[in-house]
């Protein structure tokens, strides 16, 4: 399930510091897409905001979730930055 992958993304953020600038220095969306891909993480940008909005109904307080929208913020900068 795509969902599925896309809070796995989510979560791998704070566990991976490696993951995060792989993806940021992707140069364009085919590059990002396809680093990705080879992670297995496979989604499209309407199952990433349906992931946002199951984990922001399970933080527990204000704290989780200003953490988690730092990183959905930060996800949707790069999966849409180079997409025109």
């Amino acid at each position: 399930m795509s969902v599925v992958k896309a809070i796995e993304l989510i979560n791998a953020i704070d566990n991976q510091p490696d993951l995060r600038m792989r993806l940021y220095h992707c140069s364009e969306n085919k590059e990002l897409n396809s680093n990705l891909a080879s992670l297995g993480y496979l989604f499209n940008i309407d199952e990433f905001e349906d992931a946002v909005r199951i984990l922001h109904s399970k933080c527990m307080d204000e704290e989780d979730a200003n953490h988690l929208m730092n990183k959905a913020e930060l996800l949707r900068f790069l999966l849409t930055a180079n997409s025109a």
